[in-house]
């Protein structure tokens, strides 16, 4: 009986370690695109009639909008 309690709890804690490291890569993808994307629309702003701190507000809203996909985790 212990040594199955014990294999279950060494399956459950292989899984959250392995659902960490997905969570992490997933994360760190989604947020290398979206920098990528945020500098693309930086230098497209800058080639338009914008004003300097209208396209700051853009690209700062869409920085903010960004690392707040995945600030929490429920």
């Amino acid at each position: 009986m212990q040594a199955s309690m014990l294999a279950l709890i060494n399956r459950e804690r292989n899984a959250t370690l392995a659902d960490f490291g997905v969570f992490n890569l997933v994360r760190a993808i989604v947020q290398t695109i979206t920098s990528i994307i945020v500098a693309g629309t930086g230098f497209a702003l800058v080639r338009t009639n914008l004003s300097p701190s209208q396209a700051g507000f853009i690209l700062s809203f869409a920085i903010t909008a960004s690392r707040g996909m995945y600030a929490t985790r429920s």
